[in-house]
């Protein structure tokens, strides 16, 4: 059985380092390469994330969405008292002005 390893960065420093595309074909690519040469190639399945873990983050998630659509209500409601109190006092003082 195969596993391939997680997290494949070239740790050696040299100009490769900080290319956009990697050096070296991914794990994947690899293993087909491998597969079409003849090698018996069996992939470990991945391990899916435990349910106590699941069932504290959906929670939370859903919490976290909640109140950042309470933030965003909150933002234009400040936004909107900003800009008309940028804008009628001036205008009041205009007309107390003009009168």
């Amino acid at each position: 059985m195969v596993e391939p390893l997680r997290n494949q960065k070239h740790k050696g420093s040299s100009f490769i380092d900080g290319a956009v595309v990697s050096y070296y074909p991914e794990v994947r690519q690899r293993l087909e390469a491998l597969a079409a040469q003849g090698a018996a190639v069996t992939l470990a399945p991945k391990p899916g994330m435990p349910l106590h873990i699941l069932a504290l983050v959906v929670p939370l998630a859903a919490l976290l969405v909640g109140l950042c659509a309470v933030l965003i209500y909150l933002l234009v409601v400040v936004s909107l008292m900003l800009s008309m109190l940028f804008t009628f006092v001036p205008v009041a003082l205009l007309h107390l002005l003009l009168r």
